[in-house]
C-alpha cells in the first residue's frame, strides 16, 4: 500500500482529537514521531511524551536513568533518545586478559595443549576454586547467548558461570555478598575434551531483561568430567550474542569467530562501569 504524502498526514491528522494521537503516537517508531512532529500543533509535545515511554519500555529503565545510561543530555530530543536506545548494541566482546581475579592466582598466559600455535588466557596455575570476574559494556535488553571461545583438552576443568546485571532497584534483583543485582543467567561449561581442540567454544543461554552493562562471574570447580586429569581454564574472550544472530552463526562457530572483528564495541574497565552504573543510579 502507498504511504500518504507529508500533506495528506497532516491535513488527516489536523481533524483526529489529541487524546486519540496520543494512543497513536505511543505506537510509532522514533523516525515517524519525529515527523509527525512538525504536522500538527500539538504533536511535538505528545511526541515527546510518547518517545519517553518507548524509550523506557524499550530499555526498561525510568527515562531518567535511560538519558544517564546512554550518557545524554537531558535537553536530547526525546525522539532521539528512543532511536539511541532501540540502537544499542546486540553483540559484544571482551578479551579474557581484562578479568579481574576475586580468588586464586593471577591470569596468566597459557599455551594449550603445550602448542604456541594455541595461545589463550587462564588462572596459572590452575586449582578449584579459581574466580573472577568480568565486564561487557551495554547491550539491548532481549534473548543472548554468551559464547565463550577458548581451548579443551583431557587436562581441563569445569567453569561455573553467573550472569548478573548491577540494577539493584529491579524487582527481581537479590544479594550477591553485599551487592543486590539482578541475575540474568547460570550455568557451567564443561572444557574436557579427550583430544587438544583450539579454537573451542562453550554456550550459555542468557535473558537480559534491562538494558544496561552485564557483569561475568565464574569460578573453576572442584568437581570435573569422570575423565578429566585436571582444572586448567583457557579462554581467549567472552561474547554475547543476540540469540537470533548466534542461531545463523552456531552451525559453524569458526564462522562467528571471523564476524566480529570491527564491529565491536571497546571493552569497558570496572572503573568504567562503576561510573555508568553510578551515574544511573544517581537518576532514579
Amino acid at each position: 500500500m502507498q504511504r500518504p504524502s507529508a500533506e495528506v498526514m497532516s491535513s488527516g491528522l489536523l481533524r483526529v482529537p489529541a487524546e486519540i494521537l496520543a494512543i497513536v503516537s505511543d505506537h510509532l517508531t522514533a523516525n515517524d514521531l519525529g515527523r509527525l512532529s512538525s504536522t500538527v500543533h500539538c504533536m511535538p509535545a505528545i511526541a515527546n511524551r510518547a518517545a519517553r515511554r518507548q524509550s523506557e519500555r524499550e530499555t526498561g529503565l525510568p527515562y531518567a536513568a535511560v538519558l544517564a545510561m546512554l550518557q545524554l543530555s537531558p535537553s536530547s530530543s526525546a525522539a532521539f533518545v528512543y532511536g539511541a536506545a532501540c540502537g544499542m548494541a546486540t553483540k559484544a566482546l571482551v578479551p579474557f586478559s581484562e578479568a579481574r581475579v576475586t580468588t586464586g592466582a593471577a591470569i596468566g598466559r597459557i599455551n594449550v595443549g603445550g602448542q604456541g600455535t594455541h595461545p589463550s588466557f587462564g588462572p596459572l596455575p590452575p586449582q578449584p576454586g579459581d574466580s573472577w570476574e568480568l565486564f561487557f559494556p551495554p547491550v539491548r535488553r532481549g534473548s543472548y547467548v554468551l559464547a565463550a571461545f577458548g581451548g579443551a583438552n583431557p587436562y581441563h576443568g569445569i567453569l561455573a558461570i553467573e550472569v548478573w546485571l548491577p540494577w539493584g532497584h529491579h524487582p527481581l534483583a537479590s544479594y550477591t555478598g553485599d551487592r543486590r543485582e539482578l541475575k540474568a543467567g547460570v550455568g557451567e561449561m564443561d572444557w574436557f575434551d579427550r583430544t587438544t581442540v583450539y579454537p573451542s567454544v562453550r554456550t550459555l543461554s542468557v535473558q537480559v531483561p534491562v538494558s544496561g552493562p552485564v557483569k561475568l562471574y565464574g569460578t573453576t570447580q572442584a568437581r570435573r568430567n569422570d575423565s578429566s586429569l585436571g582444572y586448567w581454564i583457557c579462554l581467549n574472550d567472552m561474547r554475547l550474542v543476540e540469540a537470533s544472530e548466534w542461531a545463523t552463526l552456531q552451525p559453524n562457530f569458526l564462522s562467528a569467530l571471523s564476524s566480529f572483528p570491527g564491529s565491536l564495541q571497546a571493552p569497558m574497565g570496572q572503573g568504567d562501569i562503576s561510573e555508568l552504573v553510578s551515574s544511573v543510579y544517581a537518576a532514579l
